[in-house]
């Protein structure tokens, strides 16, 4: 595989967990509103287990893109990585942070997001 396939895969990695970001950052800011506007979409929302199923899915996009860039090397982002998944698995899986849930999750996604538009722009090196 040609060197400049895998940046553009790991490009495209690095978009796709951005993309994640943004639903996590959608889902917490949005979810209010349109609760307000539809009452019986509350237990779904309220279900932890939505929750800790997005944190699924990003955490491994997210360390995957991260690994394959080799972007893990820069502290920054590692950091930034890290403390983003964090406070995912925080908001999703620590139910006495629940009063701080949407603010864990905006963070961290936005920490997350804001770590693979960095990695993104970086040259890779594979």
């Amino acid at each position: 595989m040609s060197a400049a396939r895998k940046v553009s895969k790991s490009r495209t990695l690095d978009a796709l967990a951005m993309g994640l970001s943004g639903l996590c950052v959608a889902h917490c800011l949005l979810m209010p509103l349109v609760l307000a506007a539809l009452p019986f979409l509350g237990v779904f929302s309220e279900n932890p287990l939505v929750h800790q199923v997005l944190v699924g899915v990003a955490a491994p996009v997210s360390l995957f893109a991260l690994i394959r860039s080799g972007g893990w090397r820069r502290a920054g982002l590692s950091a930034m990585a890290l403390t983003g998944l964090g406070l995912l698995s925080v908001a999703a899986f620590y139910a006495p942070a629940e009063a701080w849930e949407t603010a864990l999750s905006v963070t961290g996604a936005a920490l997350l997001a804001t770590m693979h538009l960095s990695n993104a722009r970086l040259p890779h090196r594979h």
